[in-house]
């Protein structure tokens, strides 16, 4: 049984053969023999005689076996602690002593043969105490329990392979690492089951690590996994005996870093898009980050710069403690103001002046890391501002010269103007002075922004233009233009507006506008119209022609007869279309008496088709329907514009089923039209602003903002009537109240 178990010790050591099948084998086979031999079922192996020749034969057999134990043992020579392995040969040399003695004596089982073997055998089995008790389980199986504990809550792969690449250890991070248990793993070959897969030994980095037979560390890629490899050689006695390997899933930090280039690349895009300058400096004032505008307006390319001192490096000598006191006021967390004008000096020794405002920057621990600057080159701006300060006089001249309103504006606070300033507010003097500027008036609409961009626009030093309607405490509404300019430094920042009264200007260019664009087409349509009657009376004469021959034959209710009816009923249709929009386009505007009910169709003649289209359904309901002295065409427009809104809004909601109901009626003064519509109803905060100047709902490209409140200037100015508006449960509701005169209305 001794020479069985050494023999077949390496094939369990190195997972060939399960230790269990073996002591199991080795159980079952000692209970036989024992039983066996108390059954007096086992072969004579001594008598008076000596030994049986079956006896000597099995002590040569473990001779034999010994032999061939050490070379195995040899050829694994390397695996084993180089102790281990003298005390293991060593105790087979000493064993094949032992079974030579046995094999040796006769009849006396007290002779000197017998007591030399067992002198030999209590050697063979104290090599075996040394080798394996003392060396292999005394020392290394504390550092193993040890080991084996500290290994499983290491959160990263740890495997322990011997020399030939064999893997004799895991922790169990490796086995979650490589979702493979501990026996799947333990006894493979490391290459093969740990490394990439489809690499040959001599193209791998990590067996080329091992290899070089010193700590290493190497990234390797999985697929779309990322994996780093940290090898280090296991000594024993100055021999390496195995590999020590840790491996890192670097997958979550790998996709982290390629973001975080990806997020860096993509903001110092956004960085380099934008106008001023952007600058970062960490807490010893070296330059982190400096976008594109910045370099340009220094003159360095951001590798030059990068790392150097902002102050020491770019500031003029005689500001640099100034900027540094300042700059340690961040650090020590102190109120700092957040805007700051101070002079930078350019690659070929310019200055200019710039405007930044800056903001600390604190780490998660709120710690001062640097400060974030933006700025912007002031230069030429404020050396015309300079002048224009130190010229109280040309001020004076200017301020009540120039033919325009004029107001100096301190924090939004008028604080001077002329007198077309008070003009166009309609206010003293008394009044206006001291006022804040959305105070002046009942409501301040602008085109493109709020008032509140461009007085922060203005206020930064950018000169700007705004279109607006001014809708004084009066009720009156105006159109102004406003452009507003820096004026000052530091504290004492004002704003100069200049305000233009554009009201009379844009109604009579819209009304010049409109009358040209109407002669145009009037004189465009006449061309037409006069190209197609023609036409249409050789149509029209060739199908009377043709119908009479049809009412000859006695066909009068032949399909050839209804077909010549339906063209000449087209051809009426056309002639009386064209007629309508040469009407339309007539750029003369006279008054003239007629009924809202003709008007009504004829506003629906020219765009009733596009209603159709919509699959919009229209509903006329006319309960009385007197006679107008008034401006004809005009009222037209706004009947086509009301329309053309309620088209647009049925476009804009998408919604299926559009109804337009347009209803006349009547009281003591006026003809009244109302048109009612499903297309989605107005918002209570747009029907506060629905006919102010340059508001609308639309795109900016699709809608001017002007054509409600044109609409309403012809309705109130030139027909004194009314145009009101109600909306609610998602219907709008327009109604227009036109004055009739008595005796028209009689006739």
């Amino acid at each position: 049984m001794w020479i069985t178990t050494i023999l077949l010790a390496p094939f369990v050591v190195f997972k060939r053969v399960s230790s269990g099948f073996i002591f199991s084998a080795i159980g079952i086979v000692s209970i036989a023999i024992y039983a066996a031999t108390f059954a007096g079922a086992m072969p004579v192996m001594y008598s008076s005689e000596g030994l049986t020749p079956i006896k000597i034969w099995l002590e040569y057999a473990v001779i034999v076996f010994s032999l061939l134990a050490m070379w195995m043992y040899s050829t694994k020579k390397n695996t084993f602690n180089p102790t281990m392995y003298r005390m293991i040969q060593l105790s087979l040399i000493f064993g094949i002593a032992a079974e030579g003695c046995f094999a040796q004596y006769a009849t006396d089982i007290y002779g000197i043969m017998n007591f030399t073997g067992h002198i030999f055998k209590f050697l063979s089995y104290w090599m075996i105490f040394q080798g394996v008790v003392v060396v292999a389980l005394k020392e290394p199986f504390s550092m193993m329990a040890k080991a084996s504990s500290t290994y499983d809550t290491i959160p990263v792969s740890v495997v322990v392979a011997d020399g030939e690449g064999i893997v004799r250890q895991v922790n169990q991070a490796t086995t979650r690492c490589f979702a493979k248990s501990s026996e799947d793993i333990v006894g493979q070959d490391n290459h093969d089951i740990l490394h990439p897969c489809g690499i040959n030994k001599s193209e791998c980095k990590i067996c080329q690590a091992i290899e070089r037979k010193k700590q290493t560390t190497v990234e390797v890629a999985f697929g779309k996994l990322h994996k780093q490899y940290t090898v280090s050689p296991i000594e024993i006695d100055g021999q390496v005996t195995g590999t020590l390997q840790i491996c890192t899933d670097m997958t979550e930090r790998k996709n982290f870093e390629d973001a975080l280039l990806f997020e860096k690349e993509t903001a110092q895009n956004y960085l380099d898009i934008v106008d001023v300058i952007l600058l970062v400096i960490d807490k010893e004032n070296k330059i982190q980050l400096l976008n594109r505008r910045g370099c340009e307006i220094i003159g360095y390319d951001f590798h030059e710069v990068v790392g150097k001192n902002w102050i020491e490096n770019f500031l003029p000598v005689q500001i640099q403690k100034e900027i540094i006191d300042v700059a340690d006021k961040f650090k020590s967390a102190d109120k700092v103001a957040s805007y700051y004008e101070n002079p930078i000096l350019t690659k070929n020794g310019e200055e200019r002046l710039i405007a930044w405002r800056n903001t600390p920057l604190f780490d998660q621990e709120n710690h001062f890391i640097g400060i974030l600057c933006s700025g912007e080159d002031v230069t030429e701006r404020r050396k015309v501002q300079q002048q224009i300060k130190e010229s109280e006089e040309f001020y004076r001249t200017i301020f009540s010269s120039v033919n325009e309103a004029i107001l100096i504006l301190h924090d939004n606070v008028i604080t001077d103007c002329n007198e077309l300033a008070l003009e166009l507010f309609e206010k003293e003097k008394v009044e206006l002075i001291g006022m804040n500027i959305f105070d002046s008036a009942d409501k301040i609409e602008c085109r493109d922004e709020s008032m509140d961009f461009y007085l922060d626009t203005a206020y930064l030093g950018n000169d700007t233009v705004a279109e607006c309607s001014l809708t004084l405490h009066t009720q009156e509404t105006k159109i102004v233009e406003f452009t507003l300019s820096g004026w000052g430094t530091g504290a004492e920042d004002k704003l100069i507006m200049i305000a233009r009264d554009m009201t009379k200007k844009i109604e009579s260019e819209k009304s010049f506008k409109l009358q040209t664009r109407q002669a145009q087409m009037g004189e465009m349509i006449s061309m037409i119209a006069h190209q197609w009657r023609q036409p249409l009376a050789i149509i029209n004469a060739i199908t009377t022609q043709m119908r009479f021959k049809e009412y000859m034959k006695g066909n009068e209710d032949s399909i050839e007869q209804n077909n010549l009816i339906k063209i000449e009923e087209q051809c009426t249709h056309l002639s009386q279309t064209i007629s309508e929009y040469r009407d339309f386009f007539r750029p003369d505007k006279p008054k003239e008496y007629f009924r809202l009910s003709l008007l009504l169709q004829h506003a629906l003649n020219l765009i009733e088709h596009t209603l159709k289209n919509q699959g919009i359904d229209i509903e006329k309901v006319i309960q009385d329907d007197p006679k107008l002295f008034t401006y004809r065409n005009e009222i037209l427009q706004v009947l086509i514009a009301l329309l053309k809104n309620s088209l647009d809004a049925f476009e804009e909601h998408r919604l299926e089923y559009g109804k337009i109901t347009m209803t006349i009626n009547s009281d003591d003064t006026y003809c009244i039209l109302s048109i009612h519509d499903n297309a989605g109803g107005i918002t209570p905060e747009n029907m506060k602003k629905l006919f102010i100047p340059y508001f609308t709902t639309k795109n900016k490209n699709d809608g001017t903002g002007l054509g409600l409140y044109m609409s309403k200037m012809i309705i109130q100015d030139h027909c004194q009537g009314i145009l009101d508006v109600h909306s609610q449960n998602n219907e709008t509701v327009f109604t227009i109240k036109i004055p009739y005169e008595k005796e028209a209305h009689d006739v």
